[in-house]
Formats: C-alpha cells, sequence, structure tokens
C-alpha cells in the first residue's frame, strides 16, 4: 500500500469517525421537547516510515521500505441539551461528587510523594 493510499483511508476513517453525529447524537423527542446527546470526541495518532538498502549486517540483504500508523479515536458523554418551548438548556452528565473524589485522592497522593522527598532529600 502506497502512502498516500494509506493516508487516504486514515483521513477518510477519521471522517466517518469523529464528526458532529459522534459529538451530538440523534435527538430524541417529540413536538416541542427535544434532548439531543453530547459527547466529547478525542482523535489521537502517530506514524513512522523508513527506506534504503540493507547491504550490511548479519541478516540477509535486501531491499528496505516500512510505514507505520496507529489511531485512537474516542467519544465520552458530557452531558445533554434539552430543548423545550421555553428555551434550551445544557445539562451536563459528569457526577460531580465523583469528580471531586478523584481530585482530592490526587492531591493526597501528590502531598505525600512531596512529603517523602522532602524527607529523603531534606536528611542529607
Amino acid at each position: 500500500m502506497e502512502v498516500k493510499d494509506l493516508l487516504r483511508e486514515v483521513a477518510e476513517k477519521i471522517e466517518h469517525t469523529a464528526n458532529v453525529k459522534a459529538v451530538f447524537g440523534d435527538p430524541i423527542g417529540e413536538g416541542g421537547d427535544l434532548v439531543i446527546p453530547v459527547a466529547r470526541v478525542g482523535v489521537r495518532a502517530g506514524g513512522g516510515g523508513g527506506s534504503g538498502d540493507t547491504t550490511s549486517g548479519a541478516g540477509p540483504k535486501g531491499r528496505g521500505k516500512g510505514i507505520g500508523l496507529g489511531m485512537k479515536i474516542d467519544a465520552t458523554p458530557v452531558g445533554y441539551i434539552k430543548r423545550t418551548q421555553n428555551g434550551a438548556v445544557f445539562i451536563s452528565t459528569i457526577d460531580r461528587n465523583r469528580a471531586i473524589a478523584l481530585g482530592a485522592s490526587v492531591a493526597i497522593v501528590a502531598l505525600l510523594v512531596v512529603r517523602a522527598g522532602i524527607k529523603l532529600f531534606g536528611s542529607r
């Protein structure tokens, strides 16, 4: 597969996966009331390459070529938009209590690491 074809295939995959429909799902509702799911979409990618002839070394001689690509596309629900006859409002589905507990846990671990570092380097 040529590099140009590989890049075209990757671009098509991103276009079909990380699009507006992935962020704002199909609306649900009837009449004037409507709920539109909302998600956060992330795309991460990396690649490599190569070329050249193998003319030395212990292995068999040959022509070198190579390419590699990796990609991750993910979507995380974050809430929904509720539209009524009176207007629209975004409602978050993130559990604030869980986020606060996670933040507190990270802070405690960070403080313990700092304390251990002070004890280790402070005694010298």
